[in-house]
């Protein structure tokens, strides 16, 4: 169960920010967003590149773990930098979110129920203030932070304490973070976030406190990987008109104990070519075993042309081509559009062929209805088949009626 102020409810002006989610699909594929461990948004995308812009995080700092799971069951996972900076309130303005639940991660055993809150405060024009609790039986934490308006850009500063209860000990520590973001409009630079975390030793987020509890019911001593220094950043560079644009996102991080530093990085270029958009993308991620010294490479060229047949018929011609450590892994055909009135059916078709010859096509289409969106999407590939069906709504109740 969830209660929190919707932002949907602000003018456009008063709403909070929320991170875009960029990636590339192989297939028909289901996007899972966790925050801290847990499920916060779900769902279907088609072949080919994808922005998600609707994503809405709870509490303050945890970045967004993000999983695509393709239609023949492999998946790709990569993080997305969050922080609250930018949620700095007008004076005199509130936000708050409570949420009561069981822990969902499928690897858990032990599924206790949790606790989560958090508060915010506009003061005035240069401060909010924010506070959160979360917890479960043998763990509970609090946070308490401040954003900061000034003439340099945004910040903020925090901590969170925690404490856990194990079978022969209690562990308490601290994790301490400091934010920024700026626009530097002379040359159209947007730091979007730049955040720095150093956490104690004997601090655990809620996420590390599941599953090592859940370890230690289990009979499992092996520790779960703790972060100590986390620095990550996302940078949008507008180039004159007619050039395009950069987005870049990185971090890197490392851990009490486990050797070695983690890195990420996400380089992206887009741009137009008469009506044809293109974008390519390149990917890098150095893992912290080994010394930080294995790397995964993943390159990304797509391509999408628009097609008119008409008054409210629109479609799209898509191209996407993924290689895998220099290597060829995959490459997408499709057409996807909408038509009716208003755009309220949409469809896509795709067909993709894999290194090793592995081909795969993939039918969607949704239908926007006055009080609902429907949705169903189908993919058969080399041995595997794989169906949908998906309907999502809201429901509005004001003093009016």
């Amino acid at each position: 169960m969830n209660l929190a102020t919707d932002d949907n409810m602000f003018p456009d002006g008063m709403r909070s920010y929320a991170p875009e989610i960029r990636g590339v699909a192989q297939s028909n594929a289901l996007v899972t967003v966790r925050q801290s461990g847990n499920i916060i948004y779900q769902t279907s995308v088609p072949p080919g590149p994808f922005n998600i812009n609707d994503v809405y995080p709870s509490g303050y700092g945890n970045d967004l773990e993000v999983t695509i799971k393709e239609a023949d069951g492999s998946e790709q996972k990569f993080n997305v930098p969050y922080s609250s900076v930018t949620q700095l309130l007008r004076p005199g303005m509130m936000r708050y979110t409570f949420a009561v639940g069981k822990a969902d991660a499928d690897d858990l055993r032990n599924k206790p129920a949790i606790v989560q809150g958090t508060y915010q405060y506009g003061v005035n024009n240069l401060f909010t203030g924010y506070f959160g609790v979360s917890g479960f039986n043998d763990y509970q934490s609090v946070l308490l932070g401040s954003g900061i308006n000034t003439g340099i850009g945004a910040l903020s500063l925090d901590m969170t304490q925690s404490r856990l209860k194990l079978k022969d000990e209690d562990k308490t520590g601290q994790s301490f973070r400091l934010s920024f973001n700026r626009m530097f409009s002379s040359t159209q630079t947007s730091i979007v976030l730049a955040a720095y975390r150093y956490s104690t030793k004997d601090y655990y987020n809620l996420s590390d406190a599941l599953y090592t509890i859940d370890r230690e019911k289990s009979g499992n001593n092996r520790e779960i990987w703790r972060e100590k220094n986390g620095f990550s950043y996302t940078v949008n560079q507008d180039l004159p008109e007619g050039w395009g644009g950069f987005y870049f996102t990185g971090r890197i991080s490392d851990y009490w104990n486990r050797s070695g530093t983690e890195k990420q990085y996400q380089l992206s270029y887009n741009n137009m070519w008469g009506r044809m958009t293109y974008n390519l993308g390149v990917q890098r991620v150095y893992s912290a075993s080994n010394g930080g010294n294995n790397k995964d490479d993943r390159i990304s060229l797509n391509f999408s042309y628009p097609l008119y047949f008409g008054e409210n018929r629109r479609a799209n011609l898509n191209s996407n081509t993924v290689f895998n450590n220099s290597r060829f892994g995959n490459s997408q055909l499709g057409l996807n559009g909408s038509f009716g009135e208003e755009n309220n059916l949409s469809y896509g078709v795709t067909t993709s062929v894999a290194r090793g010859g592995d081909h795969n096509v993939g039918l969607n289409g949704s239908y926007r209805a006055p009080y609902s969106t429907l949705s169903a999407s189908y993919s058969q590939g080399e041995g595997y088949r794989q169906s949908g069906l998906g309907a999502s709504g809201s429901l509005i109740a004001h003093s009016g009626g």
